[in-house]
This record gives C-alpha cells, structure tokens and sequence, in this order.
C-alpha cells in the first residue's frame, strides 16, 4: 500500500489542522539526529561543532522531488471543480494519479497534469528533484501490486496525455533544479531546528 499526504482541511477553510499534520508525518532519524546535535550544542555539553555537521543528512544522499503548482512568475489557481472547492493542481494531480492507476513515472505523471490543467488554466505546474535520473522512476518507487507493463505505459481509457505533450519536456533537468530541491532541503531543517529552540 502506498500513502499519499495532501494538505488536510483545505476543503474547510483552507488552513491545515496541527493535529492531523503531526499524527501522520514523522521526522525522518536523521533530522531527529540533527536536532539532538543542536540542542547539546546549545546546553554548552561537550558536544564540538563538527559534530552539528555531521548530524545533518547529506542532500546528495536524499531523492526529493519538488511538485509546484506553477512558475514563480504565476499563481496557483482555486477553483470549483465538480462541486468542491480545490485546487487546480491538487485536482489535476489525483486525477492523472488515477488514470494512471497510481503507476506512472514521474516525468509522465508531470505531463498528465500540465494535459489535465490546459485550456482552463494559466498555470504551468513544475517538477523538481535532486537528480535527473529521478524523473523516470516510478510514482512512490514502482508499480502497485499486479500492475502489467500497459498500466505503466497507458492510463486507463487510450492513448496518454504523454503523447500529447511530449514537445513540453525535453528530459534535461537544469543546475537550477537541483539546487531548488536543496534549497527546499535546507529550508526544512532550518525550520526543524528553530521548532527546537523555540521549544526550550
């Protein structure tokens, strides 16, 4: 079984409840090891700055993909789509997830969604990762359970949005890339880190 997080109580009053945040999304270890190191650090122990270092994840090490909803020089629209209240991307994605029976690369998943938000929408939603080789592997690490070789290829229904928009992506993932996906990475520590101190 695979998880999906997406913002919860967006469709009440567009603000995320703590409780529902905090009960499903873990710390990985080495941000916990990150934020012990810090607080020693801060106690005055014995603890050296090399060892703050070290206990921060090496971003080389990590996969991380960045989903926007739009180039920083748009917005990211809300819309009522059959009957609710979302948004464009949140439906264009769990739609495309769907067609493709939540099997699909990540580079084809990123053209389901542009092919699904196009002629309703100004929005070009962007795609992001660590490195160039992430984009063709599969949604959340492979196929579910009993999924063919057509599932990964087709969504349901004929021929996929991929053909339609394969002169949008070109497959090469510019130095702005990575170094946006590390920026996301050091922006989350920072935030884990400042969480601890503004706990003392």
């Amino acid at each position: 079984s695979r998880d999906v997080f997406l913002p919860a109580g967006s469709q009440s009053r567009g603000v995320a409840r703590g409780d529902v945040r905090s009960k499903y999304l873990v710390p990985p270890s080495d941000v916990e090891q990150g934020l012990r190191a810090l607080a020693a650090v801060q106690q005055g122990s014995s603890a050296k700055p090399r060892t703050l270092r070290a206990a921060v994840p090496k971003a080389r090490d990590k996969q991380l993909w960045v989903l926007s909803g739009c180039q920083d020089n748009q917005t990211s629209a809300d819309a009522t789509i059959g009957g609710q209240r979302q948004g464009a991307l949140t439906w264009s994605l769990t739609k495309a997830l769907r067609d493709y029976g939540f099997s699909v690369a990540y580079d084809d998943l990123l053209l389901a969604v542009r092919v699904n938000l196009r002629g309703g929408y100004t929005q070009i939603p962007q795609l992001s990762s660590t490195c160039e080789s992430n984009f063709t592997q599969l949604y959340l690490g492979g196929p579910a359970e009993g999924a063919s070789a057509e599932t990964l290829s087709t969504p349901a229904g004929g021929s996929g949005p991929a053909e339609a928009a394969s002169q949008e992506i070109n497959g090469a993932v510019g130095a702005w890339a990575v170094k946006l996906a590390l920026l996301v990475l050091g922006v989350a520590i920072g935030l884990a880190f400042r969480g601890v101190a503004q706990l003392r």
